[in-house]
C-alpha cells in the first residue's frame, strides 16, 4: 500500500546569511524530518526570475502546504507590493486558493527611522491568514510590538515564536577542541552607519577619531587588548556574511602586532547550507560579543555567555524578550573597563548567564514546539 506523500514548499532567503541558515536547518528538521514529505526548498531570491503571470496562475498550487520563513522578511521594501513582505503572493490568492500556508519565525527587520512601504498590503496579508486560520508567527525579538506600532493595528491573530535559530546548538558537538579560552567576536558590516547610530548612539567620549566607523574599530581593538592583558586567550571573528570580513580585518589591523599575529583569527565563511560547520565555532567559544540578531539568538541558545551590542531593534528586542537585558549594551553606554570586567566575570562564572536565561528558555521552548505541532497538524489535514 503506497503512502500518501505530501508536497511541501519551504520558502526563505537561503543563500546570503549564515544566520538564516540556522533558522532553516532547525525548521526543516522540526517540521519535516519525521514525515513522509516531498519538500522543495525555495530561495526567496528566486522569485526575481519568475514572471508575475506564473505566480498568478497558481504557482503554489503544486504544493499541499507552503511554509514561509523564517528570517527578516518584513523589511518595508518598495517592491513588496503584493503582500508587504518578501513573498509575492497576494492576500486575495491566500483567501481564494484551496492551498494552505504557514508563516513562521519572520521578523520586522527595518532599521530605526527607515520608511515602511506597502503597509496596507501587509495588513491585508495578516487578515487573509486570519480568515483562513493559518499560523502567522513572528520571531520573539520585539517584532510583534514594532509591527503593531508601525501598522497601527492590533494584529490579533499574529503570535510570537522563539526564533528557530535558538536551537541550532542541539545539533553540535559539546566538547571544545582547544583548552585555550576563545572569545568570539561577531561584527556586522552591512548598513554600519545605521547600526552605529541606533537609538542615538554617541561616540562623544571617544571624539578623537574622525568618524564613527574608525571610532568603533578603535573601541573594539582597545577592548581586545584590555582583555588580552588580563587573560591568555584567543579572539575568533565570526563573519555571518562576506562583507563582515572587511570590518573584522580592520579591527585586527588596528591591534598591536603581537596580538594580531598570535591571538586574533577570522573564521571561514560558509554557505548557509554548511551551517553546522560554522556554528560549531560559536559553540567552542567561552564568551561571544555579537552585533547581529542571529549572533545573539544562536549564541544564547547554546547557553554561551553573550554580550549583544544593541545596534538594531531586533538585537535589543531579543535579549529583552529572553530576560537578558543585562547582557545587552548600547554603544553610547560602552565603557572598555566595564565591558572587559564583564566578559572576564562571565567566563569565570557562566552560571550567572544561564540562571538569568533558564526561566524564559523553558517556557519559550515549550511554546515553540506547541506552535510547530500546529503546523504539523495543518500538514496532516491536507488531502
Amino acid at each position: 500500500m503506497s503512502k500518501n506523500i505530501k508536497s511541501i514548499a519551504h520558502i526563505a532567503s537561503r543563500s546570503i546569511n549564515i544566520g538564516d541558515g540556522a533558522v532553516h536547518y532547525v525548521l526543516d528538521d522540526a517540521l519535516f524530518s519525521d514525515k513522509n514529505f516531498n519538500v522543495t526548498k525555495i530561495d526567496s531570491l528566486d522569485y526575481r526570475g519568475l514572471k508575475e503571470s506564473e505566480l498568478d496562475e497558481g504557482y503554489f498550487s503544486n504544493y499541499d502546504l507552503t511554509v514561509i520563513g523564517g528570517g527578516g522578511m518584513i523589511d518595508g521594501g518598495k517592491s513588496h507590493t503584493k503582500s508587504g513582505i518578501a513573498f509575492p503572493v497576494s492576500p486575495e490568492d491566500i483567501v481564494s486558493t484551496k492551498n494552505k500556508f504557514a508563516i513562521v519565525g519572520i521578523g520586522h527587520n527595518l532599521f530605526q527611522n527607515q520608511e515602511f512601504h506597502n503597509k496596507s498590503a501587509l495588513i491585508n496579508l495578516v487578515k487573509s491568514f486570519e480568515k483562513r486560520q493559518f499560523p502567522f508567527y513572528v520571531r520573539n525579538d520585539g517584532s510583534l510590538l514594532r509591527l503593531k506600532e508601525e501598522l497601527n493595528d492590533e494584529l490579533s491573530n499574529v503570535e510570537e515564536i522563539l526564533d528557530p535559530g535558538f536551537f541550532i546548538g542541539k545539533n553540535l558537538k559539546n566538547s571544545k577542541s582547544s583548552k585555550k579560552v576563545t572569545i568570539g567576536i561577531q561584527l556586522a558590516n552591512d548598513n554600519l552607519d545605521k547600526r552605529l547610530s541606533f537609538k542615538n548612539n554617541s561616540f562623544s567620549k571617544f571624539s578623537y577619531k574622525k568618524n564613527d566607523e574608525n571610532t568603533f574599530i578603535d573601541i573594539v581593538s582597545n577592548l581586545i587588548e584590555k582583555i588580552n592583558n588580563e587573560l591568555d586567550c584567543n579572539f575568533l571573528f565570526l563573519p555571518h556574511i562576506s562583507k563582515d570580513i572587511e570590518l573584522s580585518g580592520k579591527v585586527i589591523n588596528s591591534l598591536n602586532n603581537e596580538t594580531a599575529r598570535k591571538k586574533a583569527f577570522i573564521s571561514r565563511t560558509y554557505h548557509p547550507d554548511n551551517v553546522l560547520n560554522f556554528f560549531q565555532q560559536y559553540k567552542e567559544c567561552s564568551f561571544n560579543i555579537v552585533m547581529r540578531g542571529h549572533g545573539a539568538i544562536c549564541s544564547t541558545g547554546m547557553e554561551i555567555p553573550t554580550l549583544a551590542l544593541s545596534t538594531h531593534n531586533k538585537v535589543e528586542g531579543f535579549m529583552n524578550e529572553m530576560g537578558l537585558k543585562d547582557y545587552s549594551l548600547r554603544l553610547k553606554n560602552f565603557d572598555i573597563d566595564y565591558v572587559s570586567d564583564f566578559v572576564l566575570q562571565n567566563i569565570n562564572n557562566d552560571e550567572m548567564f544561564y540562571n538569568q536565561l533558564k526561566n524564559k528558555k523553558e517556557i519559550l521552548e515549550q511554546d515553540f514546539f506547541d506552535k510547530i505541532n500546529k503546523i504539523k497538524n495543518l500538514i496532516d489535514e491536507t488531502k
